[in-house]
């Protein structure tokens, strides 16, 4: 069953002595499948009890080693201690009519962990939940006493049952017992036994072979992730046994971005698209905490592994979760990051927070390389906002329980009083905490934080410098809620400033002209509106990859317009592909995916097809639910648009909750003041 290469010996019997068998016990035996490290593997029916299909390893030798008549019970012993999903499971064992031992078990007709990945291009996420599930099971033969010692890709086999695809761990035929010998002469250890490429250093060092414990079956997992994240791992290399012992036992593993990057071009093209992602984007990922769980997973020192397989997979999970792992010391910007994706529950949109802090401080970091101060007020910032988020973290002493739009409220307060020294420190804080705030929709308390923003930068800065577009920006487009002109007015000015700084082909300014070309739309400027965002989408698929997700805001902002004008095919076309985009890189059910399912909505709106917008807002309507909150003013928007296709498919009892539920969040609402007499009008109309 093994496709690489181990340090067992080959099976003593024949294939043709083998292939002469036809049935043992009530099982009739249908073809070899395999060859373990003692005995033949048949592919087998039985047909009472139940009728099925399974697996049989028997040893046809004449035992010429007592040493495999014992590996081959241990592996009997080993298998019958462990009933676990994820674990290839036993059924019965016994003897031969010509005497020779065999067991049964489960058939899988999958295929090895890596395989099955790389065939069906799983995202790293796909990739890693197969992993944690492979920890179960390994977990659970720890938890049995069991250490596997030969884990590997083709050791662990994917089937699909009922659509879903289920890791199992296969091949305990040099599994070791911790508490008592699975059989009463076990072999003692001394052999170097196992997959050279998966073998940890304790396993091929003489003092430490018989004192093997769980962390071996550690340290096979982290080689088992490298190759799921990388493609390959250090160690796979053909090479006589005594060099691999030598490589085994020297040096550490180089990191998996680094040996990701000395693969050619052919290799890394390959690997990417089986990752469905891009060169650049896996590097990153391969550079980030997975590359510290991996690391210290494989570290040579076993003391300085994770000391359980529950302790790695809790590593994993924290990634996962985007909280800090504990195989790394996270930055101070890494903590922010991971706090406010953390929490994005409830407050989804504050996510942007970190794009607003990053953006700033990356601009100032870059400055740091020409002067001291900048460096000191990159500092500054960070120093500040490390602060203010790790007093909404529970458990740390300080809160017991905290809204974030507490939390920067509570920041713009503290800006004023504790970055007073320091403007463009403060300049960079409120516009951070302004731009979160107005995209939770509290725009009353962003504007000012805002404007004090770009005050301070007016005053500090030149007026072409690029971070003062950044103010206009996000002022231009809260202003564009209530003042289409004034928000015109400073996107033009953004405009005028990333186009002079940073060239005619930058992201940014592509950001920024997709923005006034949305502003330009609501003001009916059609023709200029659509020049604007063409000019985006164009910057965007020249120096961006072709799947990247603003690739597909700038199409369906161009879709909208499109909507405006009647050209439906049009903005049907481009709202699928922006969609697409977005899909594959946030996932169906993110609340940026969920503004396509919006917009797919408004198009069947405008084409009177109300029972299909109403499909495509009850997909949007859970998504802001959680992102927003059940009771904001943006899920009430959702609901008033979703009892308009109701009403107007004759179903006005099942719309009126809706409204009665949406009219009270929105009234004295500014922003929202159309929808809201809209949401009033339908409901005068029910009574």
């Amino acid at each position: 069953m093994s496709d690489q290469p181990t340090l067992r010996n080959r099976p003593y019997i024949a294939r043709s002595e083998a292939e002469a068998l036809r049935e043992i016990g009530p099982y009739r035996l249908i073809r070899a499948i395999g060859e373990g490290g003692m005995g033949m593997v048949y592919l087998a029916e039985q047909e009472a009890p139940v009728r099925r299909k399974v697996a049989i390893k028997v040893i046809r030798s004449p035992f010429q080693r007592v040493e495999d008549r014992i590996r081959f019970q241990a592996e009997q012993q080993a298998m019958a201690r462990l009933q676990h999903p994820n674990v290839a499971q036993m059924f019965e064992a016994g003897t031969t009519a010509d005497g020779y031992p065999f067991f049964v078990m489960e058939w899988l007709d999958g295929e090895s962990l890596t395989d099955y990945c790389d065939a069906r291009a799983l995202p790293i996420e796909k990739r890693l939940d197969l992993f944690l599930s492979v920890c179960d099971g390994v977990q659970h033969a720890h938890q049995k006493s069991i250490i596997h010692r030969d884990l590997k890709p083709s050791n662990i086999l994917v089937v699909e049952i009922d659509g879903r695809a289920i890791p199992k761990i296969i091949d305990f035929g040099i599994a070791k017992a911790l508490d008592v010998p699975l059989v009463a002469a076990a072999p003692t250890g001394d052999n170097i036994v196992g997959t050279p490429a998966y073998l940890c250093p304790e396993a091929v060092t003489g003092s430490l072979r018989a004192d093997l414990d769980t962390r071996a079956d550690v340290y096979a997992l982290g080689l088992v992730l490298f190759k799921l994240l990388a493609g390959r791992q250090p160690y796979e290399l053909d090479m006589p046994l005594l060099e691999s012992m030598l490589l085994i036992t020297g040096d550490d593993l180089p990191a998996p971005h680094l040996f990701f990057a000395s693969f050619d071009e052919d290799e890394r093209d390959s690997v990417t698209r089986q990752r469905a992602t891009t060169p650049a984007a896996l590097k990153r990922i391969l550079n980030s905490d997975l590359a510290a769980i991996v690391q210290k997973s494989v570290a040579k020192n076993r003391d300085h592994r994770y000391g359980s397989v529950s302790d790695l997979q809790a590593d994993v999970r924290r990634y996962l979760a985007d909280e800090p792992v504990l195989a790394s010391a996270p930055n101070a910007i890494d903590r922010l990051r991971k706090f406010v994706v953390r929490n994005r529950g409830a407050v989804a949109a504050t996510v942007l927070v970190l794009a607003a802090l990053i953006a700033g401080i990356v601009a100032r970091t870059i400055e740091a390389r020409r002067a001291q101060a900048s460096q000191r007020h990159a500092e500054i910032v960070t120093k500040f906002f490390t602060q203010l988020f790790d007093e909404g973290i529970p458990g740390n002493g300080r809160t017991t329980s905290f809204t974030m739009n507490d939390l920067l409220r509570n920041g713009a307060r503290r800006a004023d009083r504790e970055l007073a020294d320091a403007p463009l420190a403060r300049a960079e804080a409120l516009l951070a905490i302004g731009r979160a705030l107005m995209h939770q929709g509290d725009a009353e308390v962003a504007e000012p934080l805002l404007r004090e923003s770009l005050a301070l930068r007016r005053k500090e800065l030149d007026p072409d410098d690029p971070l003062l577009a950044q103010n206009y920006v996000e002022l231009g487009i809260l202003r564009a809620r209530f003042d289409l002109a004034e928000g015109e007015h400073f996107l033009r000015e953004a405009v005028r400033i990333r186009e002079k700084s940073l060239g005619p082909n930058d992201p940014w300014l592509a950001n920024t002209l997709a923005d006034l070309g949305d502003v330009r739309r609501k003001q009916k400027a059609y023709g200029e509106a659509e020049q604007l965002i063409r000019r985006s989408i164009a910057i965007r698929e020249k120096v961006l990859p072709p799947d990247d997700p603003d690739i597909g805001a700038s199409m369906s902002s161009l879709a909208r317009l499109y909507i405006e004008t009647g050209r439906f095919a049009d903005a049907e076309r481009y709202l699928l592909r922006g969609l697409q985009l977005r899909a594959k890189h946030y996932g169906p059910d993110h609340y940026i995916t969920s503004r396509s399912y919006d917009a797919m909505a408004d198009l069947r709106i405008a084409q009177g097809r109300w029972a299909e917008a109403e499909q495509w807002l009850r997909k949007d309507l859970p998504i802001v639910e959680r992102s927003r909150g059940a009771d904001h003013k943006y899920t009430a928007w959702v609901r008033v648009d979703l009892a308009r296709c109701l009403v107007q498919q004759n179903r006005a009892a099942e719309a009126k909750p809706m409204l009665d539920r949406a009219i009270p969040l929105l009234r004295g609402d500014a922003e929202l003041k159309d929808v809201y007499q809209r949401a009033v009008e339908m409901r005068k109309g029910m009574e």
